[in-house]
């Protein structure tokens, strides 16, 4: 098991992908705004997005894929050419994931300042921006 790895059993969500390739893996880092998002349209039962951040605990995707290579889901063709890595057949299928581009809209002040500590990790890492 690769080093970080099995910080994926802590706090993941459906929005959080490894892909595998053999016994090598590889972590999939997408905006974090939008990947709260993309959590909140895989669960069940929130009257709100509010509610739903408040009510779940949240890990950046720098303490989930630490020491993991990483690719980008808005660039992940070109990544894993660039880093020739093939997905098992079992790997989840990144052309069938929805990113959702309308992600800022469901921030308003308070969640963002809400949310920063869970962003703010991934947006210096990764270069990501709101």
């Amino acid at each position: 098991m690769k080093r970080g790895f099995s910080n994926l059993t802590s706090s993941t969500s459906k929005a959080d992908f490894i892909l595998k390739d053999g016994a090598s893996v590889v972590g999939v880092v997408r905006n974090p705004y939008e990947r709260l998002v993309a959590s909140y349209y895989e669960s069940w039962g929130y009257e709100s997005f509010g509610q739903f951040l408040k009510s779940n605990v949240f890990r950046s995707q720098s303490y989930i894929y630490n020491g993991l290579p990483v690719i980008s889901l808005n660039s992940w063709q070109e990544d894993l050419e660039r880093i020739k890595f093939r997905p098992n057949e079992d790997s989840v299928d990144l052309s069938r994931v929805e990113i959702y581009t309308d992600y800022k809209r469901y921030f308003n002040q308070e969640l963002f300042e809400y949310v920063e500590p869970i962003v703010q990790p991934d947006i210096v890492k990764f270069g990501f921006t709101f």
